[in-house]
């Protein structure tokens, strides 16, 4: 029997024409036909380029509207001193929404020229959308307290940045007021916003050498395409990053006796940290610490391993506060006044929850307020709210 192939013998006309949605902008040619040519290769290429395209521009967007500069708009509307207490009233303009501030007395930090300031009251309140009004009491050294300050008046409070591509950042909100001068109406103020440290571990996870590189990979491929790091550094390396603030927290003195001309008095100190914004959960132990009295060391303590820094709770904030005792601690001049010079040194052990090592401490400015009881008892204690503390990573432990 002969062969004959089996055309199809169906009319053109009748054969219904596809939507545009779904026809294909050009029809490759098989292998063995032809080659394609560089006009149809690039046909077929011209998607993917413009969706990879269009995710890099959406990226570079939002990073720019990130780092664009934090400009809010500051004045101090009043500003007056009645016996030892400053008072200024302030009012703040945020201009995005992606930036927010926390008007706590606690986690503020102000000075005053050269001079320590202790913190007695902030007070806020929100008058429109956009703007907040806050007042802010302390006390400073003595100095001048002519109309005209010659001295700045900084101030630091908590604030975080809610950012589009990558995880919220924790800052400081700076404040810079020149020239204060009592009466005058209004006095615009500078602002700026200061990212703060980031604690780390990077501790690497068990996987097999095969598998492994080719998870690194694979999630440094997505991440380099979706814009940031921060799902490779929580995917693969199990990082976990933390802010990390030190403050002083409270100063107890009290036993204070005199013998040999010379007056010593046992020292309580408590150091609490904080983790705005990742929240993580951290625990402080203090390996050695000494007290300071402007450059004098007059207390030092260095903790058993066994028993380094003891974790109490107290109801003024949640964190744990590690409680430091100096002994008998050179405590001179000191009746019915406010020392302010008082410096906390320590090399502390800091764990996370993925994290851990060790820092130097320095706090710094301590005011301490000493009164005397109808029995003649001397007693000390904290002026104002906590005090921040600087810190620096170590890489051993050797002594402060």
């Amino acid at each position: 029997m002969a062969y004959q192939a089996n055309f199809d013998t169906t009319p053109a006309s009748s054969v219904a024409p596809r939507p545009w949605w779904s026809r294909p902008m050009m029809t490759v040619p098989p292998i063995s036909e032809r080659k394609s040519t560089c006009k149809e290769m690039a046909v077929m290429c011209a998607p993917c380029c413009g969706g990879f395209f269009t995710i890099v521009l959406v990226f570079l967007i939002f990073s720019s509207i990130n780092d664009a500069h934090f400009h809010a708009k500051i004045s101090l509307q009043s500003f007056a001193v009645s016996s030892a207490t400053w008072q200024g009233d302030f009012l703040v303009k945020i201009p995005s929404s992606r930036y927010s501030i926390c008007y706590d007395g606690d986690d503020a930090s102000v000075t005053l020229g050269l001079r320590n300031v202790a913190v007695l009251n902030i007070t806020s309140r929100r008058v429109s959308r956009d703007h907040t009004a806050f007042s802010l009491s302390f006390v400073a050294e003595e100095g001048n307290r002519s109309d005209v300050v010659s001295e700045d008046l900084d101030i630091k409070l908590v604030a975080k940045h809610k950012r589009y591509e990558d995880y919220d950042k924790a800052g400081e909100f700076n404040i810079r007021c020149q020239n204060l001068t009592r009466g005058r109406e209004k006095i615009i103020c500078d602002s700026s916003f200061t990212d703060l440290k980031l604690f780390s571990l990077i501790t690497l996870r068990g996987y097999c050498c095969a598998t492994y590189l080719c998870t690194i990979i694979f999630i440094l491929v997505i991440t380099l395409i979706s814009g940031g790091m921060v799902l490779f550094d929580h995917l693969v390396l199990g990082k976990s990053a933390c802010y990390i603030e030190l403050f002083a927290h409270s100063v107890s003195v009290s036993n204070v006796t005199n013998a040999a001309n010379v007056s010593t008095a046992d020292w309580r100190t408590g150091l609490v940290a904080k983790s705005p914004v990742t929240r993580c959960k951290l625990s402080l132990h203090t390996v050695t610490s000494r007290l300071l009295r402007g450059d004098e060391v007059i207390s030092q303590v260095s903790p058993s391993l066994d028993d380094f820094g003891r974790l109490v709770t107290t109801e003024k904030n949640d964190e744990p506060v590690t409680i430091v005792d100096f002994k008998h601690a050179v405590t001179s001049g000191v009746n019915g006044s406010v020392v302010w010079d008082y410096r906390v040194e320590s090399v502390v052990g800091l764990k996370a929850e993925f994290a851990h090592g060790f820092l130097s401490v320095i706090c710094s400015g301590i005011p301490v307020k000493f009164t005397t009881d109808a029995a003649g008892n001397v007693f000390g204690s904290l002026l104002g709210g906590m005090r921040r503390c600087g810190y620096s990573l170590r890489d051993n432990l050797n002594s402060v």
